[in-house]
């Protein structure tokens, strides 16, 4: 902003009232991260890419090392879920074993 904006500004804020001033500060926010947003994104895709190239990406932190190139990443991973159920303060895998829990504190 020039400085004759500026001046222009801040005399519209001294005479505007309460809910003005803050319309006033909601745009100049608008504005700002309208210009964070614009240089974000004033990278080409290539260069946002080079970024993250492969090279730099050898080693995770605290994981001691990277995958070989030739490894399958899923070789040897089984996924499974795994149900839980919760009574009081303990947690089962099986209903039946939480169910019956559930029995034995009705009853106490």
């Amino acid at each position: 902003m020039t400085p004759t904006e500026v001046q222009a500004r801040d005399q519209r804020r001294a005479d505007a009232t309460v809910e003005e001033r803050m319309v006033l500060a909601l745009e100049d926010i608008a504005h700002q991260l309208a210009l964070i947003g614009a240089s974000l994104c004033s990278k080409p895709d290539d260069q946002r890419e080079a970024d993250f190239a492969k090279s730099e990406i050898g080693a995770w932190e605290n994981e001691g090392g990277e995958l070989r190139p030739d490894s399958d990443p899923s070789e040897g991973i089984k996924r499974t879920f795994t149900e839980t159920f919760t009574v009081g303060p303990y947690r089962y895998t099986a209903l039946a074993d939480a169910i019956a829990q559930r029995r034995r504190d009705v009853l106490e």
